[in-house]
């Protein structure tokens, strides 16, 4: 079914470029020189195609910037260069969806979408063409609901082949609830056993009830544990040392963030930062690193919520008022996104 719907997108694109014909330039130009634009830019979609098939996603991106370029500045009139640059942008979007470039693909997404609904460059089919790419996006983006949406809108207008994403939305939001539920469930047991062991005065065994839980609800990073575990290492002596895996993950997390240039990138590194701290939730300092990660990838709360529990892990940190100083920063910035 997935394939289906691909190919069914894809077939979109091939079934346009072949459409178009110098008569259709709205006598704009020359047949001539119509003829000779759609010469030189059809072959350059059938090889961004190929590329495509063949995974060479960066050749992709640019054998479609020529195209954009190329057809902004040779075509002999706007109703002939426009359709390529949408075109183009369609496919340049799909390769930069398969490198998890979300952001960039929907940026590209929606000037087609744009393009295909311009009086100038129309083409319905088009444009439900990028905004159904724009929905899956968005789902493999992880905005479900911002995803199912658009779909749901473009499945009201007729386009069925929005069908197989829809239940893959439906799908994933049902799994993603059910999955919270449990998390939500885990986290309250564990944050019960362990408050059972604080009462008894025995915080060896509350700090092992918190990392483990920590540990079970992984990818999520349980925010409330983490601050009991805090909580209850602070109240050891000697300390508790940092276990070698947990330094392990913080090299990993330290590698990510040297080499990350979009999204995707930071978003590992803020993985493995968690997984540093559910193993040494006391460990101050990769909280710190843990919200720079977050902050790159768009999660200020999250960013937020980190340097909070640097403060609570390290309350007489010598930069404590620096952290504060950028906890309110990303309140401000929070305040102004609503």
């Amino acid at each position: 079914m997935r394939r289906a719907f691909l190919a069914v997108l894809c077939l979109g694109l091939a079934v346009s470029a072949a459409g178009l014909h110098p008569a259709r330039a709205y006598g704009q130009g020359s047949g001539a020189q119509a003829l000779a634009f759609v010469n030189r830019m059809s072959p350059l979609l059938d090889e961004a195609q190929q590329l495509q098939e063949a995974g060479q996603h960066e050749a992709v991106i640019a054998k479609c910037s020529e195209i954009i370029r190329r057809s902004a500045s040779e075509a002999p009139s706007p109703a002939l260069g426009l359709p390529y640059q949408g075109m183009a942008r369609i496919r340049l979007a799909m390769s930069l969806n398969a490198m998890r470039r979300y952001p960039d693909a929907l940026a590209e997404l929606d000037e087609a979408a744009r393009i295909f609904a311009d009086p100038v460059a129309k083409n319905d089919d088009l444009r439900k063409t990028a905004l159904g790419w724009r929905g899956k996006t968005l789902l493999d983006a992880g905005r479900l609901e911002e995803g199912l949406a658009l779909l749901e809108g473009l499945r009201k207008e007729g386009f069925s082949q929005a069908d197989y994403q829809i239940q893959r939305a439906r799908t994933e939001i049902a799994k993603r609830d059910e999955g919270q539920r449990r998390r939500r469930e885990v986290g309250e047991q564990a944050l019960a056993r362990g408050a059972e062991f604080e009462q008894a005065g025995n915080w060896q065994e509350a700090l092992q009830v918190y990392q483990a839980a920590l540990a079970a609800l992984l990818p999520d990073f349980h925010v409330d544990l983490a601050a009991r575990a805090i909580r209850a290492a602070r109240r050891l002596n000697p300390p508790p040392s940092i276990p070698e895996e947990a330094r392990k993950h913080a090299v990993f997390g330290q590698t990510a963030m040297k080499g990350a240039k979009q999204a995707g990138d930071f978003a590992v590194a803020a993985q493995e930062y968690a997984k540093a701290l559910a193993l040494a939730p006391w460990w101050a300092d990769v909280y710190v690193n843990a919200s720079l990660a977050l902050e790159q990838t768009g999660n200020l709360p999250a960013a937020r919520e980190a340097l909070k529990l640097y403060l609570q892990a390290s309350p007489n940190a010598p930069d404590a008022q620096a952290i504060q100083s950028k906890m309110y920063e990303i309140e401000f910035r929070l305040q102004q996104k609503k």
